[in-house]
Order: C-alpha cells, then sequence, then structure tokens
C-alpha cells in the first residue's frame, strides 16, 4: 500500500484549486465561442483588499451533471482595483473600507466538449469552490462567522434545434459593468450590472441564492436566508430587480448598515428555450460612514446621486416624457436629450460644487466614438455626443444620445422584434462612496417582415423605396 501512497497525494493536489483569500465577496462564471466551434470559460473572482491577497495560481472549474470534462483548467489573467477612486483609498491600502475591492480574471484555454447537456434544472454545472472563505455577510446563516466556503457557478442547457454541444452552440451572457460592492444608507440606489449577450438571446433577470460548499460529498448547494431576509429580497432598503432590464434598485434606510450577500441569476432564452444561466455573487456593504459629505441648502447634509432627466420617450396616452421603453421600425433614428444635474456642494466649505461623472454601457454602444460610428458589434452604433466615461462636471450637463437602425439590427431569429438596452449612468465624487444613478433605456427594433399576397408583396414597415429581386435579378 505504501507504494500507492505518494499517487494518491499527487492526485488530490492535482485536483484542488488553490486555498485562497479568507475574504472573498462574489463571483462569476461565464463563456464565449472560438471561431473554430471551441469554448472559453472565464472566472472572475471579487476580494475584499482588507483580507489576505488573493493567489494567482491556475484555477480550475469543476462540472457536474454528466458533463464528459471533468475540470476545466485556467490561467490567470489579469486583476484590477474596483475601490472607488480619487478618495485616499485602495487596494493597496484600504484603510478598512468596506467598498475596497479587486477583481481577478482567470480564463482557460479553448476546449471541445462533446455530448448534450440533460434536460434537467440545472443541465450542466461549471462551477468554482475553495476551501476558504467568504468575507463575514448578515443576511445568510452561516454568514456571520465569516468561515463559509465560496461557491461560483454557471449552468449549460441544451437546445431544441442545436442539442449537440460540439460545435459551441451559444455564448453565455456576460456582465460589462462592474459589481458595485458599497451603497450609502439614505437614498435611493439604482444600479445596472449591463449583460449583453452575443448572441442577442432574450435575457431574464431574478435574485437567486448565494451558493456554498460544504465539503463533504455534497460539493455546492444554496446558504439560506436570515429572516427577515429571502431570496427575493436579500437586503435592507426593499430590493428589486427588473426582469427585463435588469436594474437593480433600493432605498436603505436606518439602522442597516452592515453585509449583506447578493446573488443576481441571468437567464438567456432563444426561441424559448433556455439555454444558459450565470450567476453573479457580490456582498454588499452598505455603510452610514461618509454619507453626509454634500450641502444642498436646506441644512440637509445626506449625500444625494445627480439626477437624470427627463425620461427619453413621451407616453402615448399623457403625451409627458416618462417612458424608457420605444419600439421602433428599421430605418428610424433613435434620438434624444438627457440632462444630468448635480446642484449639491462639498460639506467642507458649502461652496465648492460636487463633480459627477456621466457613462454609458450597451452592446450597441461605440466604443472610441467619432463617424462612422462602427466600433460596435452591429454597426452603425448607438452614441452620445460626449466620450464616455465623461466628466468630471459641474452643476449640470446636456447629452443627446443617437441611434440609426439598420436592417442588420433586427437579429432576431424568433420574432420580428429585437430589445437593445442602454445604460446611463452618474456618479458624484463623494468620498469614500459615491452616490449613483442608472437610468436603464431598452429600444425595441421591428424587423422587415415581408408578406406575400399571391404576386404581391408588401412588408410592415414606411419606405421610400424598395426593389424587389428574384434569384439575383431586379423586377422591373
Amino acid at each position: 500500500m505504501k507504494k500507492f501512497l505518494p499517487l494518491f497525494i499527487l492526485l488530490n493536489i492535482a485536483l484542488t484549486n488553490p486555498t485562497l483569500a479568507s475574504h472573498l465577496k462574489g463571483g462569476e462564471i461565464t463563456w464565449e465561442c472560438t471561431g473554430n466551434g471551441e469554448y472559453v470559460f472565464q472566472l472572475k473572482i471579487y476580494r475584499d483588499c482588507n483580507g489576505i491577497n488573493l493567489t494567482t495560481s491556475s484555477q480550475f472549474l469543476s462540472t457536474s451533471g454528466g458533463c464528459p470534462i471533468t475540470y476545466i483548467p485556467l490561467n490567470f489573467i489579469a486583476s484590477a482595483d474596483l475601490t472607488p477612486p480619487g478618495c485616499g483609498n485602495s487596494c493597496n491600502n484600504p484603510n478598512n473600507f468596506g467598498g475596497a475591492t479587486q477583481e481577478f480574471i482567470f480564463k482557460s484555454n479553448p476546449i471541445t466538449i462533446n455530448g448534450t447537456p440533460p434536460a434537467t434544472a440545472t443541465g450542466w454545472t461549471f462551477y468554482w469552490d475553495i476551501e476558504c472563505c467568504r468575507n463575514t455577510v448578515d443576511n445568510v446563516i452561516g454568514g456571520a462567522t465569516g468561515s463559509a466556503q465560496m461557491v461560483v457557478r454557471s449552468h449549460m442547457f441544451a437546445s431544441s434545434s442545436l442539442s449537440p454541444a460540439n460545435p459551441c452552440f451559444d455564448n453565455s451572457p456576460r456582465f460589462v459593468e462592474p459589481p458595485t460592492s458599497t451603497i450609502c444608507v439614505g437614498y435611493p440606489f439604482s444600479y445596472n450590472p449591463v449583460t449583453v449577450d452575443n448572441d442577442y438571446d432574450s435575457l431574464s433577470y431574478a435574485f437567486d441564492y448565494p451558493f456554498s460548499s460544504n465539503g463533504s460529498g455534497n460539493p455546492y448547494g444554496p446558504m439560506q436566508f436570515v429572516s427577515p431576509y429571502s431570496v427575493n429580497n436579500p437586503m435592507p432598503g426593499n430590493p428589486t430587480i427588473n426582469a427585463i432590464t435588469g436594474e437593480m434598485t433600493l432605498f436603505p434606510f436606518g439602522a442597516v448598515q452592515g453585509n449583506y450577500a447578493t446573488c443576481i441569476r441571468v437567464d438567456s432564452y432563444r426561441c424559448g428555450v433556455k439555454i444558459a444561466s450565470v450567476f453573479r455573487e457580490i456582498q454588499i456593504n452598505l455603510s452610514v460612514g461618509g454619507c453626509n459629505g454634500a450641502c444642498d441648502g436646506t441644512g440637509n447634509n445626506q449625500n444625494d446621486p445627480p439626477v437624470i432627466s427627463p425620461a427619453p420617450f413621451q407616453n402615448s396616452v399623457t403625451g409627458l416624457y416618462t417612458d424608457y421603453a420605444d419600439t421602433v421600425l428599421v430605418g428610424d433614428t433613435v434620438s434624444f436629450t438627457l440632462n444630468v444635474l448635480e446642484m449639491e456642494t462639498l460639506v467642507i466649505d458649502c461652496t465648492t460644487p460636487q463633480l459627477f461623472f456621466i457613462n454609458l454601457k450597451g452592446t450597441q454602444v461605440d466604443s472610441v466614438f467619432g463617424s462612422p460610428y462602427t466600433e460596435c458589434d452591429i454597426p452603425p452604433c448607438a452614441h452620445l455626443d460626449i466620450i464616455t466615461p465623461a466628466g468630471p462636471f459641474t452643476y449640470n450637463k446636456t447629452v443627446h444620445f443617437n441611434w440609426a437602425i439598420d436592417c442588420a439590427h433586427a437579429t432576431n431569429e424568433c420574432s420580428e422584434y429585437t430589445s437593445y438596452f442602454f445604460a446611463i449612468n452618474a456618479n458624484d465624487d463623494a468620498c469614500p462612496t459615491p452616490a449613483l444613478n442608472t437610468k436603464t433605456i431598452e429600444v425595441v427594433v421591428r424587423g422587415l417582415h415581408i408578406v406575400s399576397n399571391g404576386d404581391t408583396l408588401s412588408v410592415n414597415t414606411p419606405y421610400t423605396n424598395i426593389q424587389w429581386y428574384l434569384n439575383g435579378v431586379l423586377i422591373p
């Protein structure tokens, strides 16, 4: 028996993720298709910079649900400091600030996965777990000790029309907006993770359970919430998440400061069939410290976020600009003006204006700004009349949004309607926690639908001139 012991030890070392930091805040797992039908998996881990540093050693994803690949090796790619800048805090010098957060990115090499995900509630599960440890949180059972093991997971399902996983048939949804890990108590808060899908599948959002590993047999499972919190009410402030846009809102007030584990689930659907679920877990710190650093002329020093107004679209019934969603036709141009207002001043003298910044995120946003607006997934691209992120500004700033809708934007293979989402946010420079306001805008593109009635062809949208062809030959 002794001669087998070294091999046994090596196997256990090879199949165990390195022990990481004791203050992990969350993470997410996504994947994308390569041009030759392979998969590339990405793991993001978020840690509290007040804890032990995170290793950059190679990691791996485990799988369950009968996936033919048991482990997927991951290589360290990069790290980034997500701590709000300009306040003297950083990941190298966190000063016990609850919002000091660092992001670590790991990626796999391209891999092929054979077989078909099972028709179960979880399909193939890809997960990452460690020996220790989740940061201390106040809303789940076992969270107060800070010893619970963290598990990050995602699910892959079969499509009714493209069941085999080889070649890669789906890019998972992915988050493009970094998580917010600290929020001030006392004002309404809104945030959007801005999830995009390269296949333009339909996305749906919901709160879900944070997961933990019990380390004995069952590798993972949901953590249970402490009353009065629940899976749909994971923290103070009556949090809600819009199932269509992904915008999260809450209004925390009173003595609710603390740390709270949250998890957002994004499901992607193709022709009504769910083909992926990705989860972003992030710990959110509710704080009262540093949240009273503004003057508004009324004697109230509570810092408030910049105001974004008006809503971009006119309500068809009232005629007022109160709508954040509109349906447009191929050939239309979406154009509107927003004003960002920040009239508060710094509490140090009540005369120095607060600074604020503006950003725009979405799949169809021009990444460099400038005619011909082609730096996005499907040109022509949407853009503001300023390069974002933009700022600093004082008092107010007016921005103009413009997007020329092309036939290529009608991408939905199952419907003549395709939805695009844009999140415009404005944050101030309050220390240590900037106030943030986010507005999510939905533009539904109605595609060109051709109707045949005998030898007469017609379309469902207004047009100036349409020339028909038969087998590439012009029809007079």
